[in-house]
């Protein structure tokens, strides 16, 4: 019995996103690999072929200056509050010295997808702890009432999701 238990916990460890492990294929093309990005150094990082600075750390997460890891957990928020988030945390101040966050429409959030991984499917030197899951865009679905778009992390899926459920944050701003 005690068995079973232990192995139950571990499956619902994994489930709930907080246990974060990688894994990449050798026989795939690296489709976003750690060049694509220029570290700044100050918790944010700029795609180099889209000139987007995004946030190193999901919205829940802390940025640790001294190895450049996410700690703390990710918050798993409604579409709605996904949407308010870049306004409040603009008005307190913003992050890194940036007051222009916003969240970022789906192709955008497609753009961190690297395709030879999964469990995340994102270049995990560059973004440390990302939850294996779902991420909220600002695109909503227009055809199919009360869904919005986002991208899968798990397995780097564009998908819908109501708008009621939980979906994780990462956000971005343009560079002038």
């Amino acid at each position: 019995m005690l068995g079973k238990n232990i192995i139950l916990a571990f499956f619902l460890l994994f489930q709930s996103g907080l246990v974060y492990s990688q894994n990449c294929s050798d026989r795939m093309i690296e489709s976003k690999g750690p060049d694509s990005f220029a570290v700044n150094g100050d918790g944010t990082v700029t795609q180099k072929y889209t000139g987007l600075m995004w946030q190193v750390c999901s919205v829940g997460q802390i940025w640790r200056a001294t190895d450049g890891a996410c700690t703390n957990e990710s918050s798993s928020v409604s579409w709605q509050e996904a949407l308010q988030e870049p306004a409040v945390r603009n008005m307190q101040g913003g992050f890194a010295g940036y007051n222009d966050w916003r969240l970022p429409n789906v192709k955008e959030l497609a753009g961190l997808v690297k395709s030879n991984c999964y469990g995340p499917a994102v270049e995990y030197t560059v973004f440390s702890n990302t939850p294996s899951g779902f991420y909220w865009s600002s695109s909503p679905a227009s055809d199919i009432a009360n869904v919005a778009w986002g991208i899968d992390f798990l397995d780097g899926g564009t998908d819908v999701q109501y708008r009621y459920q939980g979906g994780y944050i990462r956000l971005v701003r343009d560079v002038e």
